[in-house]
């Protein structure tokens, strides 16, 4: 095997690692705020769509992360100032102007929360998300690309911290919630759940689907 494969295959280890441990993060911050306030919609003393619901929410969850550092201000920089799907094109990046609810690790992990819509009623058997909270395993280094270093969860009305595009959604966007769900498709799940990055090597990355795991 010649070095580019083996570099390739070493960072895909390194990824799959780091996603790993920051679902184990979420987790576990999900466990301590659940025993403590119960389920996510009694975080809040309303369920209003607010800014100030939002943080006090993310505030709860991001509580029992420990050896974190604030990175909330703009200019930051803890996340990049753009993102792209697996084909190169520009997504839209709405932590660009989220000035709220950002932390960085130790390790260089970047998390930002988003927690606005307590308000929804429990559906999809409880997974139904409240808010998404995206990940950049290397902060605002490159490459900046969904499914290679920047990825997205979901706390649940019920589920606690769910992968976006887990097996449990649909393969499309019919819920706008699955593997392919938005400009840049969710990998989160397929990649704790099978400990691979097989889709990186597909031209047009939406072929590929829980159903249909190939390129082709």
């Amino acid at each position: 095997m010649t070095i580019p494969p083996l570099i390739s295959k070493y960072q895909e280890k390194v990824t799959i690692s780091k996603l790993k441990k920051v679902y184990s993060i979420l987790q576990t911050a999900y466990t301590a705020a659940e025993a403590e306030y119960g389920k996510p919609r009694y975080w809040t003393e309303t369920t209003d769509e607010t800014k100030e619901n939002n943080i006090a929410a993310w505030n709860i969850l991001s509580k029992y992360i420990t050896n974190k550092k604030d990175c909330s201000s703009r200019g930051s920089k803890c996340f990049s100032d753009k993102y792209y799907n697996l084909k190169g094109e520009s997504i839209y990046n709405a932590l660009d102007y989220q000035d709220f609810n950002k932390i960085l690790l130790p390790d260089g992990i970047a998390i930002s929360g988003y927690i606005n819509w307590l308000r929804f009623p429990s559906s999809l058997n409880g997974y139904w998300p409240v808010g998404t909270i995206h990940v950049d395993l290397n902060n605002a280094k490159g490459p900046n690309i969904a499914g290679k270093d920047y990825f997205t969860f979901y706390l649940t009305t019920e589920r606690g911290i769910v992968p976006c595009g887990a097996q449990v959604y649909p393969d499309d966007d019919t819920w706008g919630v699955g593997m392919h769900s938005g400009e840049a498709s969710c990998f989160t799940g397929w990649v704790l759940q099978n400990e691979n990055m097989n889709y990186v090597k597909c031209k047009d990355y939406k072929k590929f689907t829980w159903s249909h795991p190939s390129c082709d």
